[in-house]
């Protein structure tokens, strides 16, 4: 059985991940949003009283998920429908982890893994056993509690066919059947239940009936399990009227044999009882596996779910609140006010959004006034990505885009001990990595990367600098890949331009495969962080921050 909360159909442990996650995650500073994904908000009276540390699972959890796009329109759909219903009932997600967290730690700690049962003997193991079915019939019956309870407020495809299977694999008479079973074989767990107490007249003697016959040397052979019950059975005091009509019919029996006056045949009677509550253990074995991996399953589905709940929690800290995106046509861009969702978790402010359209293209360029929020516009892109193909909401009023499960991102990095070479060196060994992953996922599925290149190739001149971006882009967007790059590679930028301006006369359209836009800055020199339709320009202003910096002037005085 499936929890199906991530994929209709699919099985996690063959769920691709991205070629290159670490990069991704140190480019786009997603540790971030891991983080404060598995951070509880505590309100009180509408203000936050507190937040909890990070769950590391989690926080592990919205890491692994995150990081392993989704490949289809469809399976973004099922998952944000999922994600929808979890919010309308966000403590049910919490719930549910909650339930599926103790029951592993209990397990676990019974033995699991093995190590316990390799210290218990035969009975031990078997009253091990016993427990966790009943354990985990108890807790698959509280988790289709909890769904039914909430049912009305789901409309995804997910969660009711979730129940649904639930139903369907724990009918009423298959749970009657196992908790008979349980019942019966409750005196191998209590172990006071083997003593005869008194209990108001009645006693709690087990009660196995075998079919066998005798073999050889009194050897018991053929055994066939005809009845077995440990129900409380009214008391006949020993030596007692009733006691003795027992004993005189037993007499009657010709093949009844009375253990208790015969130590070795009661020595087999033990054995026997051994023997067959094994045999009814292990025929819930099946039940054991399925329902074990099932909530293995339903664990780190509904950390997900609580993570997601989490991180929308999180936004009413700052009025504000995540939105599902759209998967959009092949090379275009649609967002309304997109922000960067990391600068807003890390630094508690709202960030500037930017609004754009972009369509049928895949070279995107940005240049402009330095500190103009042109890195910061690049990562909103790259996350709102992520989470795109994650199923997750995003920090915009509206953001559509295309599927890139071949995602890259190169980011220009400072000069540390661990760089074996100079900055140089270490940027075209990283872009060869690139490349190398781009041969491959355009030749399986054509038009499906992404790359973003931040600053790169700014470590050498700015001669040299232009030559290697304008000849690695150019064979990147020919090979059908999708483009967007910060630059201060000004002449790059100028004969990208102006090529493309020709493009344009030669063949007489309108639009060719590349937009440019630019950081904006006002004629006093101030940014206002939005990205704009421009021209690419041939400075970068560094004059406005020397102003400021260093001459404390405005840069129109």
């Amino acid at each position: 059985m499936i929890a199906g909360l991530l994929f209709a159909d699919k099985d996690w442990n063959h769920i691709k991940k991205y070629d290159d996650e670490k990069t991704i995650i140190d480019d786009l500073h997603l540790n971030t949003i891991f983080r404060v994904s598995a951070q509880k908000v505590i309100w009180k009276k509408g203000n936050v009283e507190r937040v909890t540390g990070a769950d590391p699972f989690i926080e592990q959890t919205m890491r692994r998920v995150i990081m392993a796009p989704l490949r289809t329109k469809e399976e973004v759909e099922y998952r944000q429908a999922v994600i929808k219903d979890f919010l309308k009932v966000p403590e049910l997600a919490e719930e549910l982890y909650e339930l599926t967290t103790k029951l592993k730690d209990v397990w676990e700690a019974m033995g699991r893994n093995g190590k316990k049962h390799q210290e218990q003997d035969a009975a031990g193991e078997m009253i091990t056993n016993i427990k966790v079915i009943n354990m985990l019939l108890n807790t698959l019956c509280t988790v289709r509690s909890k769904l039914e309870e909430k049912k009305d407020n789901f409309s995804s495809e997910g969660l009711n066919n979730l129940i649904a299977r639930i139903n369907e694999e724990l009918t009423e008479d298959k749970e009657k059947r196992i908790r008979k079973v349980l019942d019966d074989l409750s005196f191998y767990v209590l172990g006071e239940e083997r003593e005869e107490k008194m209990k108001a007249g009645r006693i709690c003697v087990p009660e196995i009936v075998l079919g066998c016959r005798i073999g050889d040397a009194l050897r018991f052979d053929s055994f066939k399990l005809e009845e077995l019950q440990s129900l409380d059975k009214k008391f006949h005091k020993p030596g007692g009227i009733l006691s003795k009509m027992d004993d005189y019919k037993n007499k009657l029996v010709p093949d009844s044999i009375q253990l208790a006056k015969n130590p070795k045949l009661l020595d087999q009677g033990a054995y026997m009882e051994r023997m067959m509550v094994r045999y009814l253990c292990e025929s819930l074995n099946g039940f054991v596996d399925e329902i074990g991996a099932f909530f293995d399953q339903l664990q780190m589905q509904s950390a997900f779910m609580t993570g997601v709940c989490f991180l929308q929690d999180q936004m009413r800290r700052y009025s504000m609140s995540l939105t599902f995106p759209k998967v959009g046509e092949k090379q275009s861009y649609k967002f309304k006010e997109l922000m960067e969702l990391v600068m807003c978790l890390e630094q508690h402010m709202v960030p500037v959004g930017n609004t754009c359209e972009i369509k049928d293209k895949n070279m995107l360029v940005v240049t402009g006034a330095n500190q103009g929020g042109k890195s910061t516009f690049l990562r909103s892109i790259g996350i709102a990505q992520i989470l795109l193909q994650a199923g997750m909401p995003v920090l915009a009023d509206e953001y559509e885009a295309p599927l890139y499960p071949g995602m890259f991102t190169h980011f220009t990095r400072r000069e540390d001990s661990e760089m074996n070479s100079g900055r140089l060196d270490e940027e075209l060994k990283r872009m060869s990595q690139i490349v190398d992953y781009l041969r491959k996922n355009e030749e399986e599925a054509p038009g499906t990367s992404l790359v973003l290149l931040n600053e790169s190739f700014a470590t050498t001149t700015e001669k040299e600098g232009s030559v290697i971006a304008y000849d690695i882009l150019q064979a990147m967007t020919q090979m059908g890949v999708n483009v967007a790059t910060v630059t201060h590679l000004l002449t790059f930028a100028k004969r990208l331009y102006e090529e493309k301006e020709q493009e344009k006369k030669d063949k007489g359209i309108e639009e060719t495969n590349v937009v440019f836009l630019s950081a904006e800055r006002l004629d006093s020199g101030e940014r206002t962080y939005r990205m704009i339709p421009c021209v690419p320009q041939l400075t970068s202003f560094g004059l406005d921050l020397y102003d400021r910096m260093i001459l404390g002037k405005d840069a129109e005085t």
